[in-house]
């Protein structure tokens, strides 16, 4: 009987740790935004990770070269009056997709906005799409 309330117990412990964490980790939907030569799909997931909600988020996206002119599409993400972040180059050339993320902590307040836009290297100033954001 004392075995039988003690597994009890454990898996009771486990459930609440567990319906704890979904309830803190968050994945939006997919946003897409588009330019000229490049495309990106992007999904965003936040968690508390110093007590603050949304104080820490990952951008995970899909970045597709849709055209063949030798430029470099990439995303840039950011958060209110945070600095952007540029990542997921995709070099593979045009049809090539890649998928990559981007993780940042945001201690002093938390994510209310985050917004991320895709970009090409061209010569100059990089082309870019209108930003696509989510209100957290």
């Amino acid at each position: 009987m004392k075995r039988t309330v003690i597994t009890v117990v454990a898996a009771a412990a486990a459930l609440t740790l567990t319906a704890g964490h979904a309830q803190a980790d968050t994945k939006r939907a997919s946003k897409t935004a588009k330019l000229t030569g490049s495309k990106a799909t992007c999904s965003l997931q936040t968690w508390p990770g110093g007590g603050l909600p949304n104080d820490h988020a990952r951008l995970t996206c899909k970045v597709k070269d849709t055209k063949a002119d030798g430029y470099v599409p990439y995303v840039v993400w950011r958060g209110d009056g945070y600095a952007a972040t540029e990542f997921a180059f995709n070099r593979k050339g045009a049809g090539k997709s890649i998928t990559a993320s981007s993780t940042k902590a945001n201690p002093d307040a938390g994510y209310e906005t985050v917004y991320f836009k895709t970009c090409l290297t061209t010569p100059g100033w990089d082309r870019c799409s209108d930003e696509q954001h989510w209100n957290l």
